[in-house]
C-alpha cells in the first residue's frame, strides 16, 4: 500500500509539471522548478518507509526538478535550461536569507508553532548550503551540459538516453555528497547511509518514470507565456 502511494504521488506530481507546462508554457516551468526547490527544502527531513527503505519525502519533490531542467533543456534550449538553475540558486539563497530573519524576529517568542516552527528548520543553513554548492553550483549544471553534449552526438533522436545518463550521474553524485555534507554529525552514519540508499533508489525510480513525460511535453502545444496573452488581451482596452 505504501508503495502505491508512492507511486500514485509520483505520478500526480509529474503530471502537474505537464499541466502547468500546458496552461503557462516556459514561465509554467520555472513555478514548478521553485515550487519543487522550496517543497524539498521543507520536507527533507520528513522520512517514510517504504519495502524497509528509510526515503526521504525531499528526495521525490527534489527528483521531479530534474523534469523540469530536462523540459526547459529540450524545448527551449541549454542556456534557458542553465538560466533555470541560477534561478534556482537564487531562490535557495532567498529562502536562506528570509529563514533566518524569521527566526531572528521570533527568537524571543515561546509558543507550540514558533518551536515546532524552529525544529522544523534547526541547522537548515547546512541543508541549504548543501544545496547551493554540491546541487546548484555543480551537478545540476553538469547535468544541463551532458544532456546537451549528448543531444549534439545523437540529434533529436534518442531523447531517452539523455535524459538518462544526464539525471543519473548527477543524481547518484548530488545524493552522496547532499546527505553526508548536510547530516554528517547529526544523524548517524549508518542512518545516513540507509537515507542514501532509499533516496537513489526512488530518484532513480522517478527518472524512469519521469522519460514518457518529457515525450509528452515534446507533444504538448502550450497556450504561450501568460503574461504575453494578458498583454495581448489588455491592449484592446488601450
Amino acid at each position: 500500500m505504501d508503495l502505491l502511494k508512492l507511486v500514485c504521488f509520483i505520478l500526480i506530481d509529474l503530471t502537474m509539471v505537464l499541466c502547468t507546462y500546458k496552461v503557462l508554457g516556459k514561465i509554467g516551468i520555472v513555478i514548478m522548478y521553485i515550487i519543487h526547490i522550496i517543497i524539498s527544502q521543507l520536507v527533507i527531513k520528513l522520512q517514510i518507509q517504504v519495502l524497509g527503505l528509510d526515503i526521504a519525502i525531499g528526495s521525490m519533490a527534489y527528483a521531479v526538478l530534474f523534469l523540469t531542467m530536462d523540459m526547459m533543456n529540450e524545448l527551449y534550449g541549454k542556456k534557458n535550461a542553465m538560466k533555470l538553475v541560477d534561478i534556482g540558486l537564487a531562490t535557495l539563497i532567498t529562502f536562506l536569507i528570509i529563514i533566518y530573519l524569521i527566526k531572528y524576529i521570533s527568537i524571543n517568542n515561546d509558543n507550540e508553532y514558533i518551536n515546532s516552527f524552529n525544529t522544523l528548520l534547526s541547522n537548515q543553513w547546512r541543508i541549504i548550503v548543501s544545496d547551493i554548492i554540491i546541487s546548484y553550483c555543480v551537478f545540476q549544471k553538469i547535468n544541463v551540459l551532458i544532456f546537451d553534449v549528448i543531444r549534439k552526438i545523437t540529434g533529436e533522436k534518442l531523447l531517452w538516453l539523455r535524459n538518462n545518463i544526464s539525471t543519473i550521474i548527477c543524481q547518484i553524485a548530488t545524493a552522496f555528497l547532499f546527505y553526508e555534507f548536510a547530516f554528517a554529525g547529526i544523524l548517524e552514519q549508518k542512518i545516513i547511509i540507509q537515507i542514501i540508499i532509499g533516496g537513489l533508489i526512488v530518484k532513480l525510480f522517478v527518472t524512469l518514470l519521469e522519460t514518457p513525460f518529457l515525450y509528452i511535453s515534446k507533444k504538448i502545444k502550450p497556450r504561450g507565456n501568460y503574461y504575453e496573452r494578458r498583454k495581448i488581451r489588455f491592449s484592446k482596452y488601450q
